[in-house]
């Protein structure tokens, strides 16, 4: 099924009592569905506002149709010869493959195949016990922690370099439906929108080994923060609104 979600935010996008508004598995995407996303990277004066029990009306009308992105969901054989265990679907958006574990109970990325690293190097990598999306059902108040590994060591044909490269990252996550209401975007009003505080913290190291000197050598040690928001309606296959932001309840 092919879908439009009018999507626009620093990275994309895409008032009901509380307890009416619950997200569960049928809320998200499957395979077989394509997502059409709106980008805009070029925002000022937007804010996010604090997390609240009381309904919220939230307009980000003001944001504009930079470029497009498709993100297309396959089945989990997408890649020939490239096996993520425990995932029964990909998300492919440009030439990253995103393999993920959908179930009624959560939504979960258990491997990736592309530059994940951004070093120029095509590598395949599972998730130990993957990065957690959502937890299902979800409705004002519901939160989530999610810490996974990845740990892969492979023969160097990347670089030429090495004999083997070692790639390790850990993903620490945590989440929390902060707000409900309203939201209004260039691409449609959506009413019953629950909104996820997504904050990330990953920590990358790659090393390379020489069998002639019998040791590794360090080739990365980064640690990175994001702050994220997605809105999320009911019916929509994806998220209606997904920005990135300077901190909690920062600047976009």
């Amino acid at each position: 099924m092919k879908k439009f979600i009018p999507v626009i935010a620093s990275l994309f996008f895409g008032a009901s009592a509380m307890a009416q508004i619950t997200i569960d598995s049928t809320d998200f995407v499957s395979v077989g569905d394509q997502v059409f996303m709106s980008v805009d990277s070029n925002i000022s004066s937007l804010s996010i506002s604090a997390g609240s029990s009381t309904a919220q009306t939230w307009d980000f009308t003001s944001l504009n149709i930079e470029s497009t992105e498709t993100i297309q969901v396959l089945d989990e054989n997408a890649v020939s010869g490239i096996s993520i265990s425990g995932a029964n679907m990909v998300m492919l958006r440009g030439s990253q493959y995103d393999y993920y574990k959908k179930t009624a109970s959560s939504l979960t990325k258990v491997g990736q195949y592309g530059d994940f690293l951004n070093l120029g190097y095509i590598i395949e990598l599972s998730t130990s016990p993957g990065d957690v999306l959502m937890e299902f059902s979800s409705t004002y108040g519901s939160s989530f922690n999610s810490t996974s590994v990845i740990d892969s060591t492979v023969e160097d044909v990347y670089t030429g370099s090495f004999d083997s490269l070692r790639v390790k990252r850990v993903t620490v996550i945590d989440s929390d439906i902060d707000a409900f209401g309203s939201l209004e975007t260039p691409g449609g009003t959506y009413s019953d929108v629950l909104r996820q505080y997504y904050h990330v913290v990953t920590y990358d190291t790659a090393w390379g080994y020489l069998n002639m000197l019998n040791m590794w050598n360090p080739l990365i040690n980064q640690t990175s923060v994001t702050h994220e928001y997605y809105f999320i309606a009911e019916n929509q296959d994806y998220y209606v609104l997904r920005v990135a932001t300077d901190g909690q309840n920062g600047n976009v």
